[in-house]
């Protein structure tokens, strides 16, 4: 059995069925310890693009590419401000063939066009969390049946791509202020900003609700675009959406998804 499934398996027979009541209900805005076990189901979709560029710049061809993703979490704090926890998702990937490509339409004498690839990459992402009244970080590790896709050149060219085992996050700053960089830890994955995204949030007012505005960027997307999340307290719920908007060579390179965290009798921070 893939190890990362025993660790799933291992981390689910550990975890309570009764979710225990935490007084910081948590949002789906960023990742944090609670005072009980985390459960969270998040989905979303978008597009980006391969973009191919001569010697000055210009395109000279492009393929367009859609995506699903989706992913659970499950998180069970151990003490002392530690908590363990495990992600697994699926990132279903739909890359065009030559009837994506931009002017001229045919291929040049001696040029093969790419056909379609349409795959399915599975991934399970054991991690740990320490949280502080001042912030948190977080560490893990990501199985993943194959590499993920990246539209950037230079990412392409490589022959692997370490830093995609790995996922962490730095937060500085408590839950109603903080700045916050992640890697690797979107829910869902690739809908949820991108593979990494740095920026500023918090929770106004105190209030029910969490907001969240900084950048994404990272595979599948070229480039760094608008990254947005919003998070509300809904009685037992938390429920999110979050965004990532840019372009990359005249094509779309967005993203959407939407969460729900579950915990019951949680109440508001203040």
């Amino acid at each position: 059995m893939h190890a990362g499934r025993v660790l799933l398996i291992g981390l689910l027979s550990i975890t309570p069925f009764s979710i225990v009541l935490h007084e910081r209900g948590d949002t789906l805005a960023t990742v944090t310890t609670a005072d009980g076990t985390q459960i969270e189901i998040a989905a979303g979709t978008g597009e980006y693009a391969f973009v191919s560029r001569g010697c000055n710049g210009q395109i000279t061809g492009r393929r367009a590419a859609a995506f699903r993703d989706a992913a659970v979490r499950v998180q069970q704090p151990v003490g002392g401000g530690l908590a363990l926890g495990v992600r697994a998702g699926i990132m279903h990937d739909d890359i065009a063939g030559g009837d994506a490509r931009i002017p001229p339409a045919t291929p040049l004498p001696g040029e093969i066009v790419p056909p379609r690839q349409v795959t399915d990459n599975h991934y399970v992402n054991p991690y740990f969390v320490y949280e502080r009244p001042g912030g948190s970080v977080g560490l893990g590790y990501v199985w993943h049946e194959r590499d993920f896709p990246t539209a950037g050149e230079f990412a392409r060219e490589q022959p692997d791509h370490p830093l995609n085992d790995l996922s962490g996050h730095l937060r500085i700053g408590p839950e109603r202020n903080y700045f916050e960089m992640r890697w690797m830890e979107g829910m869902p994955l690739a809908a949820d900003g991108g593979f990494f995204t740095i920026g500023g949030g918090g929770r106004p007012n105190g209030g029910p609700t969490t907001v969240f505005v900084g950048l994404g960027a990272g595979g599948p997307y070229e480039g760094a675009g608008l990254a947005l999340r919003v998070g509300r307290d809904v009685g037992d719920f938390n429920v999110g959406v979050r965004t990532r908007l840019g372009m990359s060579g005249g094509a779309n390179a967005t993203g959407v998804g939407l969460g729900i965290q579950y915990s019951p009798r949680a109440t508001r921070r203040r």
